[in-house]
């Protein structure tokens, strides 16, 4: 067990037909739809706020309906704006995603495929885990989101918030990044960001010019 002290962060051997329905908040218009037997159906609700569609979570975005998509697309809004990842209010803050022409995968943060299009957001280097989806307990592999975040941004700042963030896996640096490791914990900036239990490190630097440090 590593017990990472700049974010309490522990990284580990793995275990093994419709009608429309509208109702107006603010200024502001919600949508649902509702099949014939009077069950909500599963259709993303989506409220438009000005010139931003809001949603409340990443798969929410994912499955934006394609009226809002081709909305995007011709400019009748600018963005996108997510309340939470996986539930409102689970990152830090609200953030807004713009149309992109990015060549870059979906990697469940800053750039995400919404149908046939792409829409990303600026970090501005400051990359908090919580927006690509981690989750801060002992049992959730957090091993592929930390390595999506440092294959898809070379140069920043890796932010471990407070809590236990577990990674299952060895992460690997790629080559040529100059990644920082920040954390939020009591103990961040002790000199001793990873404790080391068992003598193995599970972070794998590729290449001699890859820079890894902490704060």
């Amino acid at each position: 067990i590593f017990n990472n002290m700049i974010g309490n962060t522990i990284l580990r051997g793995k275990p093994q037909s419709t009608s429309t329905n509208k109702d107006y908040v603010g200024g502001c218009c919600k949508e649902s739809y509702e099949i014939e037997n009077n069950f909500i159906s599963e259709r993303t609700e989506v409220i438009v706020n000005g010139d931003l569609l809001v949603v409340k979570t990443i798969e929410d975005l994912r499955n934006l309906p394609q009226e809002y998509i081709d909305g995007l697309v011709k400019g009748d809004y600018k963005g996108v704006q997510t309340l939470g990842y996986y539930s409102e209010g689970d990152t830090p803050s609200p953030i807004i995603y713009y149309l992109s022409n990015t060549t870059d995968s979906d990697n469940g943060g800053s750039v995400i495929k919404v149908g046939t299009i792409k829409v990303e957001h600026d970090f501005q280097g400051l990359f908090d885990i919580r927006y690509f989806g981690a989750i801060l307990d002992n049992s959730f592999d957090n091993s592929d989101i930390i390595q999506n975040i440092l294959f898809a941004h070379h140069r920043g700042k890796l932010i471990f918030p407070i809590g236990v963030t577990a990674i299952y896996k060895t992460i690997y640096i790629p080559n040529g990044s100059q990644i920082i490791f920040q954390g939020q914990g009591r103990n961040s900036g002790n000199g001793a960001p990873f404790g080391v239990a068992d003598g193995l490190s599970m972070i794998t630097w590729l290449g001699e010019d890859t820079n890894y440090t902490t704060a």
